[in-house]
């Protein structure tokens, strides 16, 4: 994929939006803290699926309870 063009950057005022300036200031900190977190799937740590199953479904549940269930 190529980077975008000067002309796809800036805008209508001739000057590039600031909120693009402030996400890419912000993207390698972000990707760097990524690559520092520990990725540990629920399904993994709990010792058998009916285990992980049972877990979601309080998970759901509780979530139903907060928000309101459809």
């Amino acid at each position: 994929m190529m980077a975008p063009s000067a002309s796809t950057i800036v805008n209508n005022t001739g000057s590039a939006p600031k909120a693009w300036f402030k996400t890419r200031i912000k993207i390698p900190t972000i990707t760097q803290n990524l690559q520092k977190m520990e990725w540990v799937l629920p399904s993994y740590t709990d010792d058998t699926r009916e285990q992980f199953l049972e877990r979601r479904d309080r998970i759901f549940e509780e979530l139903a309870r907060e928000f309101g269930n459809p």
